[in-house]
Formats: C-alpha cells, sequence, structure tokens
C-alpha cells in the first residue's frame, strides 16, 4: 500500500538488497576495465621494448686477449655497477627456467 510520502510499505527493506547487487556489478565493472585499461596505459607510458634494453646493455668488465684471440684476463672497467655479459635463453639452465 502506498504511504503518504509516496513509498511503498517495506520498500526500504525489499530494495536494499537490490541496491547493494547494483553497487557490487558497478565495482565489478569498475575493476574490470581498470585491468583492461593498466596495460594499454603501461605500454603509453614508456615502457622499454626488450629489444631495446638488450641493445643499450653494456658489460662492466673488459676481456683482454693475447694476439690469437685467446682471453687473458678480465679487468673491471665500470666500477659504479657490476653487469655481467647478457645471458640468452638457451644458454639458462633448464631447472632455473621451470622454476621461474
Amino acid at each position: 500500500m502506498p504511504r503518504r510520502d509516496g513509498e511503498m510499505e517495506g520498500c526500504t527493506a525489499r530494495c536494499r538488497p537490490l541496491r547493494l547487487a547494483s553497487r557490487r556489478r558497478l565495482s565489478a565493472w569498475i575493476a574490470a576495465l581498470a585491468l583492461l585499461v593498466a596495460p594499454c596505459v603501461a605500454m603509453a607510458s614508456g615502457t622499454p621494448r626488450f629489444a631495446d634494453v638488450k641493445a643499450a646493455h653494456r658489460v662492466s668488465d673488459a676481456t683482454m686477449l693475447d694476439r690469437h684471440g685467446t682471453p687473458i684476463q678480465t679487468l673491471r672497467v665500470d666500477f659504479q655497477v657490476r653487469r655481467l655479459p647478457w645471458v640468452g635463453l638457451e644458454e639458462m639452465s633448464p631447472a632455473l627456467l621451470q622454476a621461474i
């Protein structure tokens, strides 16, 4: 029955679950949208490509070779950081690859 203020009796008790469900649905849609948009934002923000990172890699050691090309000694040329030579996936241990 309508009350004087125009609201149905018991409507607040019956409508509350619907309001909560619609809020939850809206929250789920917002979360899904955020998950879809996040990678696009990361790419647009200037995340470097793998090829660029690999090309910019500089080893911190220099290897001295004899006249036949045989390594004699390795000397450190950059004392600020320690960067070893780039290691490809085929050179890595299968146990390490499986662990990652």
